[in-house]
């Protein structure tokens, strides 16, 4: 069975998924391959983070982390496939080149590889570290 539409369409209620959520402000109706889901939109936006240890939260795509505090920063990540990280979200997080010492490593903490309270550590200028936010785990892309 199906549907066609030759003409406009205006919509005065809500849409529902194939799970029935009328999903939320600023999420996107997406295709599973078996029916609908609404989703959050992660749009890659960029967030830059300076010498200090920070909880991700925000959706953005791309971290910069700047740290030339000489001591070692934390970044957390939230939990995967919630909030503004939903599942297939992708996660990129850079050391940018302006550290200093050894001992100015930067870790990136979470539950990664189906791993609670796991650590990845970003001790060389100019490194990264990609993420996909799994059903409950940040898996690493490599």
């Amino acid at each position: 069975a199906g549907f066609d539409l030759n003409s406009d369409f205006y919509v005065s209620g809500a849409i529902h998924d194939s799970s029935d959520d009328k999903g939320n402000n600023g999420q996107i109706l997406t295709a599973t391959g078996s029916g609908t889901n609404w989703v959050g939109r992660n749009t890659m936006s960029v967030q830059e983070i300076n010498n200090t240890s920070t909880t991700l939260s925000n959706g953005a795509g791309v971290i910069i982390v700047k740290n030339t505090s000489g001591a070692k920063i934390t970044i957390t990540l939230p939990s995967a496939n919630t909030g503004n990280y939903p599942k297939g979200s992708i996660l990129q997080i850079l050391r940018d080149g302006t550290n200093t010492s050894g001992n100015n490593n930067i870790d990136v903490s979470g539950t990664i590889n189906g791993t609670s309270s796991a650590k990845y550590a970003l001790n060389v200028d100019y490194e990264s570290v990609t993420f996909i936010a799994g059903t409950s785990s940040w898996l690493i892309l490599k």
